[in-house]
């Protein structure tokens, strides 16, 4: 590729965006058919079409897909060394909006009191907020899904920058009128005979806490794999089965549901909640500030 076309990423990483040639242009202020004589030459470079017609614009072929994220990736590797360089973001001024992935319980403990922090220093600044629908966190992240997750993996080598931001130790619930646990004396083969709630990712069903992440929880009989955090409380308190929580939420959860918590019987290591970015956000000014903000939310839950 000659220098030159270095010029050809960003019309790439807008027609892949827009789907479309003419709201390519738009977007990048030039004309379509100089969009169009862009898109040849890309062509050329990658002896691939790259983009099929369709009714409404044009679709990538697997091949651009798979170039999207490098190229998504050199655009905001540039502006965020701009950021960096120019120290141009200011809270108090700022417009910018983050979309943040997160795990059940986070998303109802951390992120109002994080949002009413962020209100009172950046009133501009506006958060989407999305389920953790999927383990592959380095994927969504590459590929600009979000700019922040919040969750328990990825275990084991990652190229993704993470900070564990709380931890917090794993306890169990069941309605406050169950029959067979009295919250003193579980055992642990009382503990595996009875029915589980757990919950599950929307995409692939998977368990939230896999068995690879503790060994302990293989044995249990899970029989009802809810979407979320306050569902499986709901179904705790109408039915014998149990379930896990962190005990950080359990007075709370306590005066809202008709549940009684008990300790685990086995030991059981502390569980993480870590925050995970690319590491080209990581001197993204404003990226920055914002990772600040969570951690010091999250200090009043440690």
């Amino acid at each position: 590729m000659k220098t030159t076309d270095l010029n050809l990423v960003p019309i790439f990483v807008a027609i892949f965006e827009e789907k479309n040639l003419s709201k390519a242009a738009k977007r990048l202020s030039i004309t379509q058919p100089a969009v169009s004589k862009a898109l040849s030459r890309l062509r050329e470079i990658y002896e691939d079409t790259l983009f099929n017609r369709t009714r409404s614009g044009v679709e990538p072929t697997s091949y651009a897909s798979t170039l999207y994220s490098d190229m998504a990736a050199i655009i905001d590797n540039f502006n965020a060394t701009l950021s960096s360089t120019h120290n141009s973001f200011s809270p108090i001024n700022s417009k910018r909006s983050f979309s943040i992935a997160c795990i059940h319980t986070v998303d109802f403990f951390l992120l109002p009191e994080l949002f009413t922090r962020i209100q009172q220093l950046a009133p501009g600044i506006t958060l989407t907020i999305h389920p953790l629908t999927s383990s592959d966190y380095e994927n969504d992240l590459s590929l600009g899904n979000y700019d922040l997750i919040i969750g328990l993996r990825p275990i084991g080598n990652t190229m993704l920058k993470h900070k564990v931001i709380m931890s917090d130790k794993l306890k169990a619930c069941c309605r406050v009128d169950h029959p067979r646990i009295d919250g003193f004396n579980t055992n642990m083969q009382q503990f595996y005979t009875e029915h589980h709630v757990s919950i599950t990712h929307e995409i692939n069903r998977e368990n939230v806490m896999l068995n690879s992440d503790i060994e302990a929880l293989n044995a249990r009989k899970i029989v009802y794999k809810a979407s979320s955090f306050f569902e499986t409380l709901s179904l705790v308190e109408k039915t014998d089965c149990i379930a896990l929580l962190p005990s950080f939420m359990e007075s709370t959860c306590k005066d809202k549901f008709s549940i009684k918590t008990f300790d685990l019987p086995f030991n059981l290591s502390d569980i993480n909640m870590s925050l995970y970015w690319h590491p080209r956000k990581n001197v993204d000014s404003a990226h920055q500030w914002l990772r600040n903000q969570i951690y010091a939310t999250a200090k009043n839950y440690n």
